[in-house]
């Protein structure tokens, strides 16, 4: 994020509103597809095919709603899929942009700017905000940047520590899971996962030809994949992290007041 960020966020309106529409469009056709392809009943395919919410999903599901074993399945599998395959297609498909080298913060500044999203995550947590750490680190982050009291990027070994953290936690949600239902519902996975990438892919092609924004950068940002992984694919690929940040912090409110509609059709 840097001092320019508001003017950005009015350019970024277009994108913001096909976000919108690629999710509505995904819901949409993700359940349909598991609820006739795979017999699962209407709740499960909504929260299954619900586009990288699966807490959330998961905190409806304890409510009463839906198969949650097929839930978590299906949505740590297409996670997994759109992390892996994902950039090979962006690569093949669209070409990255090589950003110029950056300035790194320093050490003072990175303990600071640590502690006092620490600090915030830890006080919205108690208060019961969902994502209360991630959205108080890109918070308090993006307020240092775009004012100017931190400039520059993380230490490199920051950022590999930040991305060995996610690797290690998006693999951390297949512990207790045994391969009887990986093997059930891996098919599953696998179509709502490309059906996902591919509607986020439609969406995401028209808009860069309006804009003049990078396909891959509108794909990452369009993906249906946590905020966490899709953030750090966008910053690997050489994207602007704040853009793809945005959009999928906008894509958790989106979803928060769309999934309860489906749920009630």
């Amino acid at each position: 994020v840097g001092p320019n960020i508001l003017a950005d966020l009015g350019h970024w309106a277009f994108s913001l509103i096909a976000l919108a529409l690629s999710l509505l469009a995904t819901l949409w056709l993700g359940a349909a597809i598991l609820r006739r392809g795979f017999g699962l009943g209407r709740d499960t395919a909504v929260l299954a095919t619900s586009p990288g919410a699966m807490s959330y999903a998961l905190a409806i599901v304890e409510e009463g709603r839906g198969n949650g074993t097929a839930i978590m399945v299906i949505q740590s599998l297409r996670l997994f899929l759109l992390a892996s395959v994902l950039p090979v297609l962006i690569w093949a498909l669209a070409e990255a942009p090589v950003l110029p080298d950056r300035a790194q913060m320093g050490l003072t500044a990175f303990a600071a700017l640590l502690a006092v999203a620490a600090l915030s995550g830890w006080g919205l947590a108690r208060r019961g905000l969902p994502a209360a750490w991630l959205i108080a680190g890109f918070l308090v982050s993006g307020i240092s940047h775009g004012a100017g009291w931190t400039p520059g990027l993380l230490p490199d070994w920051a950022l590999f520590v930040g991305f060995a953290i996610t690797g290690a936690s998006i693999g951390a949600r297949f512990v207790g899971l045994g391969m009887a239902s990986l093997l059930a519902h891996g098919r599953a996975a696998l179509v709502a996962g490309t059906v996902s990438a591919l509607v986020a892919g439609l969406f995401a092609a028209p808009v860069a030809a309006l804009t003049g924004l990078p396909l891959g950068q509108l794909w990452v940002a369009f993906a249906p994949g946590g905020v966490e992984a899709m953030a750090a694919m966008g910053l690997a690929l050489g994207y602007d992290p704040a853009f793809v940040a945005v959009h999928h912090l906008v894509r958790l409110a989106v979803l928060f007041v769309i999934v309860p509609l489906f749920l009630r059709r």
